[in-house]
């Protein structure tokens, strides 16, 4: 109010017409202000779509390529843009209306509604033609193989390669699902060889050299051949991992009597400790591949004590809280005979 007093001409006015004059004044302001609020939201609108609208050409770009699908996740594929101008630019914008990921999402939900019927024709021509495809197909050369189709040869070349890049796709990651498969089969199979190989033999290793894959199996355990590997996979792939796993066990053994050799060369002082040393961890290791193969009768042996030792313990709280009360009782007793015997006195 002070200041507003000093401006000139202010003290020729009414206070009704001062008060007026500012009101009008912060009204101007704050017109403007939100007209410059506006242009820079405008500015940046522009600016902001114009850098998605540059995203979306590379993504285009990539597309073409074949370096993605329509089902594939922005995680699997961000990769390939972080070095990408256009991407690095996009993505520096701060709280953008709509994020890299959904663009790519609207992107790759666009193309599969645009390849749909596509893909279907081309499934079509391929199942005419060459059957099935496989995970390493290239582009060029299933378009060649189907391209005369009768199901596919009016189609947009584009969409067309845009639809058989969807069938490799596909055939990649049925692929990639057997491979994954495939690893969890080996692991519990050679799991399994090494549990029932290591107690099957355990007494004489020796036998294990000679031994073939079916007689192993038949005098190690009747649950190998319920092993999902065993079922599953190819016969000669089963072969090998047994081949492998016999190996590496009588490697162990013979890594065992290699060492006790050794020792023989050394010091006269030293020998005797030595042995008594190389026994220990032979003893070790034999004990541990028997505990090892055991897990199972363990694990039983453990639950069935634990449940024994349980009910020992219970037992044994049930008599102490017992005696305790008896005890109780019986000082009890004891003072009230003193207090008793006082009171006569």
């Amino acid at each position: 109010e002070h200041k507003i007093e000093e401006c000139p001409g202010a003290k020729d006015l009414e206070n009704s017409d001062k008060i007026k004059v500012f009101e009008d004044v912060v009204r101007e302001l704050r017109e403007e202000e939100k007209d410059r609020k506006a242009r820079e939201k405008e500015k940046r609108k522009k600016m902001e779509r114009k850098l998605r609208d540059s995203f979306r050409e590379l993504l285009q770009e990539s597309l073409t390529k074949g370096e993605f699908h329509s089902k594939s996740l922005w995680d699997e594929v961000d990769h390939l843009f972080q070095e990408d101008e256009r991407y690095k630019k996009y993505a520096s914008v701060k709280k953008p209306k709509i994020t890299p990921e959904e663009v790519f999402d609207d992107f790759t939900a666009d193309l599969e509604e645009r390849i749909s019927s596509p893909k279907k024709r081309v499934k079509a021509a391929v199942k005419a033609t060459i059957g099935t495809v496989k995970h390493d197909a290239k582009i060029e050369e299933l378009q060649k193989a189907i391209g005369s189709h009768d199901e596919v040869k009016d189609l947009d070349e584009e969409d067309l390669k845009l639809a058989i890049n969807e069938v490799i796709a596909k055939a990649k990651w049925k692929h990639r699902e057997k491979e994954k498969k495939m690893r969890k089969y080996t692991k519990e199979l050679e799991k399994d060889f090494r549990k029932y190989l290591a107690r099957g033999y355990a007494e004489n290793m020796d036998n294990l050299k000679k031994a073939k894959l079916e007689d192993a199996v038949n005098k190690c355990s009747s649950k190998m051949v319920q092993n999902s590997g065993y079922k599953k996979l190819d016969k000669e792939m089963v072969k090998g991992i047994f081949e492998r796993i016999k190996g590496e066990l009588l490697g162990e053994e013979q890594e065992e009597e290699g060492m006790a050799v050794e020792n023989d060369d050394d010091d006269d002082d030293d020998m005797d400790d030595e042995k008594e040393s190389n026994s220990k961890r032979r003893s070790r290791r034999r004990n541990k591949r028997k505990r090892d193969s055991d897990i199972a009768d363990d694990d039983e042996n453990d639950n069935k004590n634990r449940s024994e030792d349980d009910e020992g313990d219970k037992k044994k709280k049930r008599k102490k809280s017992s005696s305790k009360k008896k005890s109780k009782k019986k000082r009890k007793r004891r003072d009230d005979s003193r207090s008793a015997a006082e009171d006569s006195d």
